[in-house]
């Protein structure tokens, strides 16, 4: 719904300003996405909202209560039903598209001031997944940096582990839907840092993620990626502890769809048995089905048994206790650790490799290799291992 008196154009910041107050601790400038330079008239203009920017070719979107524009509305919009934390703005991203088909996107702006070295600041912002996305992912994440990212390409930003400066301690999946959860970190600054950057900046093969359903009364088509509403971005110097703690008391939401991913490494210079061991399949809870990473892992082990005609290998399944326990009622996920091997011995033969190659071990429930119970546990149980023969 509109609210009257609202003006959104270039010569109405003044306004704007005074009805979005500034928070004098907050680096900063337009933390809930309120200022407004320009129209808003479609998606892809982040860069309506003043001090915000696109980092790459792939535009992030805005959305407002007060455009006509339905696809870019509050709370209904294109990607879902979604309040905003504050205000009447917030804006999106694209963290993760299913097999890299659908580019990400970041949102970036520049500090009122650079950071001073040594000191701690509390970065943080607020996440919430839109209702018709696919998937939940982690890896959602900021960067502090000196100098701005400047890309003409739709191509995604890559980052080392220690640049990714803002992130959950346990780089949890968020998967909340019509509700806010904050992302946020103690950054010691090294010094010069005044830019701020939002995204995901792991491959695919690096992001672990659950299915997610549209939530109940909704009407609408799921997109093939995980997209997520941001606002309420902050950046302040840190007085105590307790102002940066947004993780105290928090309740991880048990989801037994997660699908484990291990961290990859290149694979060229590996030895037949060390890519066995590299290659594991991970599956979601009571499902056979074969993910983008497993697939691309079993591309890889297939093209090594090509090139050497004498390789033998032993596929061996796993499922949980749960597994087990679902199965006696529900004939569809029984054996699901048979199942699983099934999967991928049909998908190598449909590599051109041999059966006569492929031995197979069902070891049900026997082996697990994370007994904590939780739900991240349960997902490096689910699996496929590969062994040397001969």
């Amino acid at each position: 719904m509109m609210k009257k008196g609202k003006i959104f154009l270039a010569g109405a910041l003044l306004m704007s300003g005074s009805l979005y107050a500034q928070d004098d601790k907050n680096l900063v400038e337009n933390p809930g996405f309120e200022i407004i330079d320009g129209r808003l008239r479609k998606a892809k203009q982040i860069e309506v909202a003043k001090k915000w920017f696109s980092p790459t070719g792939e535009k992030a979107d805005l959305y407002s209560e007060s455009t006509k524009v339905p696809e870019i509305g509050i709370p209904e919009n294109a990607n879902g039903n979604e309040e905003a934390t504050e205000g009447e703005n917030y804006a999106g991203i694209r963290a993760y598209g299913y097999n890299d088909k659908m580019p990400r996107t970041y949102i970036m702006t520049q500090l009122l001031g650079p950071l001073k070295k040594g000191v701690k600041y509390c970065v943080s912002f607020k996440v919430s997944l839109a209702d018709f996305s696919k998937f939940g992912t982690n890896n959602i994440s900021a960067h502090l940096s000196k100098k701005p990212f400047e890309f003409e390409g739709k191509e995604s930003i890559s980052l080392e582990d220690d640049d990714i400066h803002v992130q959950h301690s346990q780089n949890k999946i968020y998967s909340q839907q019509y509700n806010w959860e904050p992302v946020c970190t103690i950054f010691e600054a090294n010094g010069g840092e005044e830019w701020l950057t939002i995204g995901n900046f792991k491959s695919n093969k690096e992001t672990r993620y659950s299915r997610m359903k549209i939530p109940e009364g909704l009407k609408g088509r799921q997109s093939y990626d995980a997209y997520y509403y941001i606002d309420d971005v902050q950046v302040f110097v840190l007085d105590s502890i307790a102002e940066c703690d947004c993780e105290k008391g928090s309740i991880e939401k048990e989801d037994p769809n997660v699908v484990y991913t291990k961290k990859v490494i290149s694979k060229k210079e590996l030895t037949f048995e060390q890519l066995l061991e590299a290659s594991t399949i991970y599956f979601a809870d009571n499902s056979n089905e074969l993910t983008d990473v497993a697939v691309q892992e079993l591309d890889e082990l297939a093209a090594r048994m090509k090139a050497d005609a004498g390789l033998k290998i032993k596929i061996v399944g796993h499922q949980t206790d749960a597994e087990t326990t679902a199965g006696v009622s529900n004939p569809l996920v029984k054996y699901m650790s048979q199942k699983r091997i099934n999967a991928i011995v049909k998908y190598l033969e449909g590599k051109g490799i041999e059966k006569s190659r492929l031995m197979t071990d069902d070891q049900g429930d026997t082996v697990p290799v994370d007994k904590s119970g939780t739900a991240y546990g349960q997902a490096k149980n689910r699996r496929v291992e590969f062994k040397p023969v001969g």
